[in-house]
């Protein structure tokens, strides 16, 4: 699943989120447990919600976009897969109380635990 970070905050009329993954769900047990559940954030009044399901299931849902796919979390780092198993994208998150932090292609976003 790869998010363009910096697309979505410099879009003017539609927001724009970019998520691809295909791992298979054997390859995501053992995700960092802190990550799963619903998290949101606002970039340039919309609303952006990552939702991390316990089985590897990933959904981003913003800017009249819907993408889902998979995901892989551990030791603050997140890893997203093409269709193909092939890695699609890599970042870094850390979790204080009700917030991710997350960093992807060199930018951050900051998300409250919903």
């Amino acid at each position: 699943m790869k998010v363009n970070v910096r697309k979505m905050t410099v879009f003017a009329g539609t927001l724009v989120i970019a998520l691809v993954l295909g791992m298979t769900l054997a390859g995501c047990s053992g995700n960092d447990r802190a990550i799963i559940g619903t998290w949101e954030t606002s970039v340039w009044g919309s609303t952006v919600t990552f939702i991390f399901h316990r089985d590897g299931r990933a959904e981003v849902i913003g800017g009249g976009s819907h993408e889902q796919g998979t995901f892989s979390a551990r030791n603050g780092q997140i890893f997203f897969f093409d269709d193909d198993g092939d890695e699609d994208g890599v970042g870094t998150y850390t979790i204080t109380g009700n917030t991710l932090v997350l960093t992807l292609d060199g930018d951050t976003l900051s998300l409250q635990r919903q």
